[in-house]
């Protein structure tokens, strides 16, 4: 079983999110994603799966997904596809692929 040892999060602030109570520096979902999908692609070379092809899509979804909401809640929209969701460096301030940092 899984224990949370500390619900926040390092980059929101309780004025703009007020259901954080504290927060720490820690991995992104994003980061999580690719290791993920890091691995799959690892397994899908020792031997070919289709549910490996269905769990690389739905972890590439995911991701694209957590970047279009960021995209959408700070500057509009996320044009980019799966592949550049997932291949494309992570800005180092935010972890997002495209954001006001990266200008």
């Amino acid at each position: 079983m899984t224990s949370i040892l500390d619900p926040g999060c390092d980059s929101l602030n309780p004025e703009r999110f007020p259901g954080n109570t504290n927060s720490y520096p820690g991995t992104t979902l994003q980061s999580v994603i690719r290791c993920l999908t890091n691995r799959v692609r690892y397994l899908q070379n020792q031997v070919w799966a289709i549910e490996n092809v269905i769990i690389l899509f739905l972890l590439r979804s995911c991701l694209w997904l957590l970047e279009f909401r960021a995209a959408r809640r700070h500057h509009g929209f996320y044009w980019h596809g799966l592949d550049y969701a997932e291949l494309h460096p992570m800005c180092s301030t935010c972890g997002h692929t495209q954001c006001e940092h990266q200008k």
